[in-house]
């Protein structure tokens, strides 16, 4: 199984909040490695929710959306980090590299 580093951006069975048992695949970003077999990750979503919640709107015609493999314009939720098994990723979606701006996407989490 590969190993990824935060700010890798992949395709991932992401659980539902009310019912952890059911999975919706969405691209979710790896901000943290928590064990041989967790991640901590941010959810990605085609939603923007900028006006709402803290978060970045990305456009996937961007440098930072291109590089993190985004096919359409996207909200990085930093509202809450969410920890997923390795099983339940599906592809990395960043082909160019991971995201440029992953140190200050860290250090924005870190100062709630």
């Amino acid at each position: 199984m590969a190993f990824y580093n935060p700010g890798t951006v992949v395709y991932a069975y992401f659980p539902f909040e009310e019912n952890p048992a059911r999975v919706k695949p969405r691209p979710t970003e790896i901000i943290a490695i928590e064990s041989d077999r967790e991640y901590r990750v941010l959810k990605i979503t085609s939603t923007d929710r900028s006006k709402k919640i803290k978060g970045d709107w990305i456009l996937d015609t961007s440098d930072r959306g291109r590089k993190m493999g985004l096919r359409n314009p996207s909200f990085l939720d930093k509202s809450k980090t969410f920890i997923i098994d390795k099983a339940l990723i599906i592809e990395k979606r960043s082909p160019m590299g991971d995201d440029p701006e992953i140190d200050s996407v860290i250090e924005d989490l870190d100062q709630d």
